[in-house]
């Protein structure tokens, strides 16, 4: 199975493929983590106002059909994730590249898939902190954000 990069990444040297690469940087988080969400796409996974708000996309990973899809697609992210090159300023639990799924529930039915965002938005034990991952380099924070998200927390954003 294979990461479908997202069409605008960069063409790497011949014969080298693209490299993930991922900063995680403190961030000042207040308010609502579904509140940083783009008015429209972005997917979230919060619970008791901790969790991870994500937008945009790296990668998309189709996982298939069949009993295996599950095991398919933690290889394939696995796979994706194992090469990045990876800077987390703030090193806990959900720091870093993640990937979102969304799996069928019969095993027979199409469209099962994960996606390796492009900006994560994340707080757990009273910590928050900011993902970019982009395709051998990203995007500085301002660049990162929605605009309605930087109008809504004009607050310190910390990372570079």
């Amino acid at each position: 199975m294979a990461v479908d990069a997202r069409p605008d990444a960069p063409e790497a040297a011949p014969g080298t493929p693209a490299r993930l690469v991922s900063v995680t940087t403190p961030f000042e988080a207040g308010g609502d983590l579904l509140a940083y969400l783009p008015s429209s796409g972005g997917i979230a996974w919060v619970r008791e106002g901790e969790g991870f708000a994500g937008f945009g996309h790296v990668a998309r990973i189709a996982a298939g059909t069949g009993p295996d899809r599950f095991l398919r697609a933690a290889g394939a992210v696995k796979e994706a994730l194992g090469t990045a090159q990876v800077d987390d300023q703030v090193g806990s639990w959900g720091t870093g590249p993640i990937a979102f799924g969304s799996f069928t529930f019969d095993p027979d039915s199409p469209g099962s898939e994960l996606v390796i965002p492009a900006v994560v938005i994340g707080r757990s034990g009273g910590r928050a902190w900011l993902t970019r991952n982009g395709w051998d380099g990203v995007p500085d924070v301002d660049e990162a954000l929605p605009s309605a998200t930087q109008e809504a927390f004009p607050g310190p954003r910390g990372g570079n």
